[in-house]
């Protein structure tokens, strides 16, 4: 039993030996690994493999997953590197591949984001390893053209850009290396260009013809270079290519003159050798260059004079007579001609052949006592051919020549009754034109006088002119048949004087009327439209009861009773009582011009009742409510004739106001008419502004501040300057008088501008018609500062000011809004006992107590009053209110 117990201990020895070995047995472990691994448990198998590394292959399958691990990582380069040791080892090979894979995509996407970030040079060396890879050799290339063209290596650049061409935008880069090459090529032939190596210049601008300016510099530069070697022909050819390049036009030019230059000295050398031929035909080439012209003349000359062709070469010689010798020759040649002509003028005379000398003799043009004869011969040839005027003319030019004087005095007289009988003579026949043509050369001759008064006289008469040719005949009594014919124009002229006369009439010339009408007594019924003119041009002299009394003793005749009303009319009209003329010409319309006056009445009493009111207004230091409502009430009345309007006539008057200094009222009669027309709404400002002018100008520049002041706020043109003068002013009388804290009060306006308290005011203020209504400042306290009591009364006086201006403009935005309510053209106004004054004392004209003026009354002029001051504008508002 006890040797069973011993087995069994034994036993169980031995298996606490052998199972631990059994379990940890490699086998067992390699099996557990593998099947881990089958089974993808890569961690668990990695560990067992790692127990029995040296077991079998265990240490493959250890790189293996390692490898794999590298490969999930996307450690591909190591993993590539331990799949390829493993040889053939499970799908090793195929890993190999995958690893080459994954590390191309992940170096072309390096690659790429390299070339997002310009890193040409990196991403080219990457792709460039990439080889074939998707598009790695169209990229290594284009970054290669990129890193070449960052290198200024434009050429090379284009080079590798023209491989991908197509690629990218290469075909951009291709033509910008191109350009740049261009550009690199063009700086560097400028450069030298400026360094004054002309030819190497020209050399690489020959290069690049395209670029640029380079084909302009090329010719340039090539010009420059044929100048210097005297190729002047190349070089004028070259510059006149490119006029318009640079100095070309000018180079051109200097080209042209050194080649003409040049053949000039040939010509003028010919010239000196007495080589004519050769010479003429040298400077005919270059005919306009300096004196060429001249040495071609000068040669022409000396052959004429070779021929004695004297006029034709002393033309010449005298045309450059400054030229080399040619005044000498020309003098000589001329002294001999002239010597040749005067001895055979002098033969002809002697001769008696006139033509023939006076054809030399005007060759001789000044010699000697050429002009003499020639003036002689003229007068004997004119004198021969009757044509004594032109005989007498050259005659009486030479008075002390020979027998001038006396056929001077022959063909006058001859000349006189040549005229007078052709005169005579085409009177008789009928050829008055002639006549009057003959007669005008004879003025004041025997009866010439008469002779033309009878000419003008029948023109007159065939012109049925009868009232000049009545006249004339008058006065030419019983010379030819005058008598006659005046009689025959005084029988025309009859009815034309009874036309005449009415039309007088109808046109109120009764003057005319009555010359005419007492011309043909008798005739029709002309006496008693001499009488009608009577009493018409009675009634215009403004004698009107005569007038009337004159038409009583006239018989009766249709139209007496419609003139008695319009002479009454006439005489109310010019008593300016138009309402009257008005009912008394609605009598007779259709008589005479009453309807025609009738339209003009109605602006004839609006042009009375202005100048009326406007003699009340200047005639008033004060302006009442009353005397508004007027200006208001013609304000809407609207000519009817005439192009005037009333608002044209107030703003004349505002203006006539304003000249005469009176402010106030031109700007409250401007405020009247701003209600009718807004637009006129500026000319507030105008008056205000030289209101403040003219109390600056007057050394009264306290109230003109208060002014400008507001016009600054409303950015009134000029108004800022004009404060800041108005400023300096009160400054500088402020240390005048000593009066140092006003003087700092100004000093600190003019240093600083606005206070910000009052262009705080100004900013909140409420608009009031044209201008800003201000409110009462508050009080301003003393500081330390030097904010003292000065300020504080100048802010209660300005606003003083403003208040009353702003009052008064308050009230009329009130009245003008009530009138619109009520539909009504103006405001009744209650009468104020205190200011109620007679017609007559305001000047007003009354319709009925007028005195004699003409039909048509004129304005009058308005005369301004004296400027308002601030009191009596607050007792203008108070009566107003």
């Amino acid at each position: 039993m006890k040797h069973k117990k011993v087995i069994i201990v034994a036993v169980i020895c031995l298996l606490l030996v052998l199972i631990p070995l059994y379990l940890n047995h490699p086998n067992r472990k390699y099996r557990r690994a593998v099947d881990a691994f089958n089974k993808g448990q890569t961690s668990e198998a990695a560990t067992l493999f790692e127990e029995v590394s040296t077991y079998k292959d265990s240490a493959m399958y250890l790189s293996y997953l390692k490898s794999l691990e590298q490969f999930k990582n996307g450690n591909y380069e190591d993993a590539e590197k331990g799949f390829r040791e493993l040889g053939s080892f499970l799908d090793s090979s195929d890993l190999v591949n995958r690893c080459v894979q994954e590390q191309q995509v992940k170096r072309y996407g390096t690659a790429l984001q390299l070339f997002e970030k310009q890193s040409y040079a990196e991403a080219g060396e990457i792709f460039r390893q990439l080889g074939s890879y998707e598009k790695s050799k169209e990229y290594a290339a284009y970054c290669n053209g990129m890193v070449l063209f960052g290198e200024g290596r434009y050429r090379e650049a284009e080079d590798a850009f023209l491989q991908v061409s197509g690629f990218l935008d290469a075909d951009s880069w291709i033509e910008a290396s191109n350009m740049m090459e261009q550009e690199t090529i063009y700086r560097e032939a400028v450069s030298l260009f400026e360094d004054g190596k002309t030819a190497e210049a020209r050399d690489l601008f020959q290069k690049i013809p395209g670029y640029e300016d380079a084909s302009q510099f090329y010719r340039y530069t090539e010009g420059l270079v044929a100048l210097e070697e005297k190729n002047y022909t190349v070089a004028a050819t070259s510059f006149q290519m490119i006029p318009e390049f640079r100095d070309s036009a000018e180079l051109a030019r200097t080209s042209v003159e050194r080649q003409i230059s040049q053949q000039y000295q040939d010509a003028v050398k010919l010239f000196k050798e007495n080589r004519y031929k050769e010479a003429n035909a040298a400077f005919a080439s270059i005919s306009d260059y300096a004196d060429s012209e001249y040495y071609i003349e000068y040669m022409a000359a000396v052959e004429e004079l070779n021929n004695e062709k004297y006029p034709e070469a002393i033309e010449k010689l005298r045309r450059m007579e400054t030229f080399l010798d040619s005044k000498r020759i020309a003098d000589e040649a001329e002294k001999r001609y002239h010597t040749i002509l005067y001895n055979s003028a002098m033969a002809h005379f002697e001769d008696e052949n006139y033509a023939e000398a006076l054809e030399l003799f005007e060759k001789l043009g000044e010699y000697s006592d050429a002009p003499d004869y020639k003036a002689y011969l003229t007068g004997l040839i004119a004198d021969a051919e009757e044509d004594y005027l032109k005989a007498y003319e050259a005659f009486e030019s030479i008075p002390d020549f020979k027998d001038a004087k006396d056929r001077a005095k022959a063909s006058r007289n001859a000349y006189l009754e040549q005229q007078y009988t052709r005169g005579v003579k085409a009177v008789s026949d009928g050829n008055l034109g002639e006549a009057a043509e003959a007669f005008s050369h004879v003025d004041g001759y025997r009866d010439t006088a008469r002779y033309v008064a009878y000419i003008n006289g029948r023109d007159a008469l065939e012109r049925e002119d009868y009232r000049k040719a009545e006249a004339l005949f008058s006065d030419l009594g019983r010379f030819l048949d005058s008598r006659e014919l005046m009689e025959l124009c005084t029988e025309k002229l009859i009815p034309i004087r009874y036309e005449a006369a009415m039309e007088a009439l109808a046109e109120d010339r009764y003057e005319d009327a009555l010359k005419d009408l007492e011309r043909i007594q008798g005739y029709r019924d002309a006496d008693h439209y001499a009488d009608y003119a009577r009493v018409l041009q009675t009634a215009y002299v403004g004698d009107y009861q005569d007038a009337l009394d004159m038409l009583d003793q006239m018989e009766d005749f249709p139209d007496k009773a419609d003139l008695r009303v319009y002479i009454k009319a006439r005489e109310a009209e010019s008593k300016l009582d138009y309402e009257k003329a008005m009912e008394l010409y609605q009598q007779i319309v259709s008589f005479r011009d009453s309807e025609k006056r009738l339209t003009r009445l109605p602006d004839m009493i609006l042009d009375r009742d202005f100048d009326a009111l406007a003699d009340r207004l200047t005639a008033r230091d004060w302006w009442n409510q009353r005397l508004m409502n007027e200006v208001d009430a013609l304000l809407e009345k609207e000519y009817q004739v005439t192009n005037t309007t009333m608002k044209l006539r107030f703003l004349t008057l505002a203006d006539t106001l304003l000249e005469s200094g009176e402010f106030e009222h031109s700007y409250q009669l401007t405020e009247r008419i701003v209600r009718q027309d807004e637009s006129m709404a500026p000319k507030l400002l105008d008056i205000q502004y030289l209101f403040a002018l003219t109390e600056m100008e007057k050394n009264v520049p306290e109230q003109a501040e208060w002014m400008l002041e507001e016009l600054a706020e409303q950015d009134y043109p000029d108004a800022q300057a004009l404060l800041e003068q108005c400023r300096e002013m009160l400054l500088e009388k402020a240390q005048e008088s000593g009066d140092q804290e006003m003087a700092d009060y100004y000093r600190k306006k003019l240093e600083s501008g606005q206070p910000a308290e009052e262009q705080e005011k100004a900013e909140g203020a409420e608009n009031a018609g044209t201008y800003v209504s201000v409110e009462e400042p508050e009080p301003v306290s003393t500081d330390e500062d030097g904010e003292f009591d000065a300020q504080v009364a100048y802010e209660e006086g300005k606003a003083a000011f403003l208040g009353m201006i702003r009052g008064k403009l308050r009230d009329l935005v009130e009245e003008a809004e009530q009138m619109a309510n009520d539909q009504s053209a103006s405001l009744p106004a209650e009468t104020d006992p205190d200011s109620a004054e007679p017609e007559a004392e305001n000047g007003a004209v009354s319709s009925q107590g007028a005195e004699e003026n003409e039909v048509t009354a004129e304005p009058q002029t308005v005369e301004a009053g004296p400027i308002s001051t601030p009191d009596e504008a607050d007792r203008i508002q108070e009566s107003a209110d």
